[in-house]
């Protein structure tokens, strides 16, 4: 079963020894940024599901206000974050005017208020691209903690411990991880990934030390996008690796790429020898479907397995073989949307509300029976927050990465530009998968968001002079 407890523990240690060597941001900051990596930590309340990311998002509202009581931080409008702000009221009104159940969808919207807290106080923090930098290396440094820690969790299965980590499904394994699904593992792994290897491949030489750490952390995302068995993270994993390679064209050198190459091929060649058919990734009993990952007994259910459905590790031909063809979460995928833009219609500017399509349709989704879930953000927002919503999703995904391309090219420190770099490639790619398996209802997109919101708003080519006197 899921160990959520000692998951907690964990990220409380590791945020305050991090936060002792590099006191550059507020522990609460800290929190909250290593806290997205874990979206499978929440405890039932009252009939809600409270995550511990949305506790840790209102612990850093909290501390944010309280340093503007202190004048410790001064309060600035920046327009970038206006654009996400503006969401809210949005997300208020389409559930009370436009919603069938009005007063369930505006409980939904208001479950997204502390990611929205969270967002604006994290915006002010990273003022200066010094912040930024110091908050997406952060980002980095618990993102590979959290995807190590869900290979472990793979692995301990050769030894018969099960922490929950596991899904088994479709006749195959998937990595569900430290995430609350197999497919938004994936898609956390990829952007680790992407982040590892812009490092690898940066403009400045880094320590021995540093490039050994920064490969092991490539190796092992690679590995666990993979394993996650979602095929939009191997997409999406392929497309940034090509697209870092487009911005790196100039400034690659064959040894680097080499080095990339045949650890990616060795990893490949390890999974091969110990995800497929695996004598110790058997299950027979042809009952096992969930191997205890929701750590909970109501939904860690046994489900039986049709003979065909055993499960023998993980197949990956069998996924490869999936990609020229639909699957059963392809089918519902599409069926959704479907139903998601018959039912927007009939409130075409606001749409109709957070989660109304659910709402509409309560069905059992642990009892196996099809329900209404938009997976599809572009979709998600337009049915629940109209064209208006698209419109500001649009707006800032469109100026955001018109911004970052054009820091990427700045004359400023090589520093700004590794940054900018990475939170380019990791919006593009991400904004891919997204449309996939949403994460909108995580703190991992707000977070993101942040990010971008805060390097939209740098100019460091023209400030780091001044900062440079004033250290």
């Amino acid at each position: 079963m899921f160990p959520k407890l000692i998951f907690v523990l964990l990220l409380l240690a590791g945020v305050t020894l991090y936060w002792w060597r590099r006191r550059a941001l507020p522990w609460p900051a800290l929190l909250f940024i290593a806290s997205v990596f874990l979206s499978r930590v929440y405890w039932k309340i009252a009939g809600t599901t409270v995550r511990c990311e949305q506790l840790t998002a209102l612990l850093l509202f909290a501390w944010f206000f309280l340093d503007l009581l202190r004048r410790k931080t001064t309060w600035r409008w920046r327009w970038p974050a206006v654009l996400v702000l503006a969401f809210f009221p949005l997300m208020l009104l389409s559930s009370l005017l436009a919603s069938p159940a009005p007063l369930q969808s505006l409980k939904k919207s208001l479950l997204y208020l502390p990611y929205f807290l969270a967002f604006l106080a994290l915006d002010h923090y990273l003022f200066s691209w010094a912040k930024l930098r110091e908050a997406w290396r952060a980002f980095y440094v618990f993102g590979a903690a959290a995807v190590s820690l869900s290979l472990a969790g793979f692995y301990l299965l050769f030894f018969g411990v099960n922490v929950g980590m596991v899904r088994s499904e479709y006749g195959s394994l998937w990595l569900r991880g430290t995430m609350v699904i197999p497919n938004i593992m994936g898609s956390t792994a990829v952007i680790v990934f992407l982040a590892a290897l812009l490092r690898v491949t940066g403009e400045r030489p880094v320590r021995r030390q540093g490039m050994a750490l920064d490969m092991t952390v490539l190796a092992v995302s690679f590995t666990v996008a993979v394993m996650s068995y979602s095929r939009v993270a191997w997409i999406g994993m392929l497309g940034g690796a090509l697209f870092i390679a487009f911005l790196r064209r100039r400034t690659l050198r064959l040894k680097q790429a080499v080095a990339v190459l045949l650890l990616l091929l060795g990893c490949g060649a390890l999974l091969v020898l110990t995800n497929v058919r695996s004598a110790r990734l058997e299950f027979d009993t042809r009952h096992i479907q969930y191997l205890g990952e929701y750590g909970e007994p109501r939904l860690d259910v046994d489900r039986t397995l049709p003979p065909d459905r055993q499960t023998k590790g993980i197949g990956y031909l069998r996924k490869v073989r999936g990609l020229i063809k639909n699957e059963p979460h392809d089918k519902w995928r599409f069926k959704v949307a479907r139903a998601a833009l018959d039912d927007w219609q009939h409130s075409p500017l606001i749409g109709r509300g957070s989660d109304s399509l659910q709402l509409m349709n309560p069905l059992d989704l642990y009892g196996g029976v099809y329900h209404f879930y938009i997976s599809l953000t572009g979709v998600a927002i337009l049915h629940d927050w109209g064209l208006i919503g698209l419109a500001l999703y649009a707006a800032f995904v469109l100026l955001a990465f018109v911004q970052l391309a054009r820091s990427c090219r700045s004359p400023g420190e090589g520093e700004w530009r590794e940054t900018a770099t990475a939170l380019l490639a990791v919006l593009a790619v991400s904004t891919f998968m997204y449309q996939i398996s949403t994460t909108l209802q995580l703190s991992i997109f707000w977070c993101l968001f942040a990010f971008y919101a805060a390097a939209m708003s740098q100019r460091p080519w023209r400030t780091a002079p001044a900062e440079t006197a004033s250290q």
